[in-house]
């Protein structure tokens, strides 16, 4: 069977298994909700797949500030400000796989039972892993009919 070689992949799954145990210091201080069942705790590796994205998310925020910081100074030019943004932009890309990765693998390491079809999923203080339901949402704009207009908060 041929190798199939990701360099961008293989760079972050290098990155991710090397953070040091150290590292991995859950920076949720939020509790469990009444509504949330404890479905289990993070594994290691799915704690360091959760550093690593936040890992990412304060390089992206580093950017903004950076992008900020040299409209502030009065030293921004267009150069600078379209290499920020394709920064910010792979950054945010990275973001996103990293997440959909996370989440996905955190399925995947508990028991499929443990998840109805609509949970919504979370992490807690101490690592728990939470499943939840999603909160209905109504709004008073949802009884609002103009004759002959659509409801433009609707959409």
């Amino acid at each position: 069977m041929p190798r199939i070689e990701f360099p961008f992949l293989e760079q972050h799954l290098e990155a991710i298994a090397a953070i040091p145990d150290a590292e991995l210091v859950c920076d949720v201080s939020d509790e469990i909700g009444p509504e949330e069942r404890v479905i289990g705790t993070l594994s290691d590796d799915l704690k360091r797949l959760w550093v690593y994205r936040l890992k990412i998310a304060k390089m992206l925020e580093a950017k903004a500030d950076e992008h900020e910081k040299l409209h502030r100074d009065g030293q921004a030019n267009e150069t600078d400000c379209r290499r920020i943004l394709a920064e910010c932009t792979n950054l945010e890309a990275t973001w996103d796989l990293v997440s959909a990765l996370f989440w996905e693998a955190a399925k995947q390491d508990f028991s499929s039972d443990s998840f109805e079809h609509d949970d919504n999923m979370g992490v807690r203080k101490d690592w728990q892993f939470v499943a939840y339901k999603k909160a209905e949402k109504s709004s008073i704009l949802e009884g609002i009919t103009i004759v002959g207009v659509s409801n433009p908060f609707l959409h």
